[in-house]
């Protein structure tokens, strides 16, 4: 599987993070934090870059549960010192362990399960950018289910992101297309 991105990707990608600084910036009422700015382009990096290894481990041939498990082997021993300077208690509540199992298990193993096998049949970069309809279906969700408010500005950025992500999708199909003989 090619390393390499095409302008449609460059295109496409552009189109959906500028649309990702709109709905961040359209939610009303909004202070950015200069460390919350530099968090949030460290967590994109390290999700990309996680992406890119996961996806060449897999072209050498590695499993997907074992990559998957490995990883997050990893990242639990990278975080074990927050554990010092967390307040723990709530984990011992009947809410809370029931909160950790389904953290465990469905946005953790079953989504990252998926998105590795998913891995299998597109480019990393192309994953990356479609992964940016996250922030958009949680922001659907706020609006929906906790009574959220979402500017004009907002709605116009989910909008491109959207948009972005039907670009990238195009281009990975177009791409593929040219791939396959027919």
């Amino acid at each position: 599987m090619s390393r390499r991105v095409s302008a449609g990707w460059a295109v496409a990608t552009a189109v959906a993070v500028c649309g990702l600084a709109l709905l961040v910036l359209g939610g009303g009422g909004v202070r950015l934090s200069l460390a919350g700015v530099a968090l949030a382009l460290g967590a994109g990096a390290s999700y990309a870059g996680y992406t890119v290894a996961t996806a060449r481990a897999l072209d050498e041939g590695a499993e997907p549960a074992v990559t998957a498990a490995v990883s997050f082997c990893v990242a639990g021993l990278v975080l074990l010192p927050a554990l010092a300077l967390t307040d723990l208690r709530w984990v011992g509540s009947a809410s809370g362990l029931a909160m950790v199992a389904y953290l465990a298990l469905v946005p953790t193993v079953l989504a990252y399960r998926m998105f590795t096998v998913g891995l299998r049949g597109i480019a990393p970069a192309t994953a990356s950018t479609l992964a940016l309809a996250e922030p958009v279906v949680a922001t659907v969700l706020g609006v929906a289910v906790l009574g959220e408010r979402l500017g004009a500005l907002g709605w116009a950025g989910a909008a491109l992101v959207l948009a972005g992500l039907a670009l990238a999708g195009h281009d990975a199909l177009s791409r593929h297309e040219e791939r396959v003989p027919a």
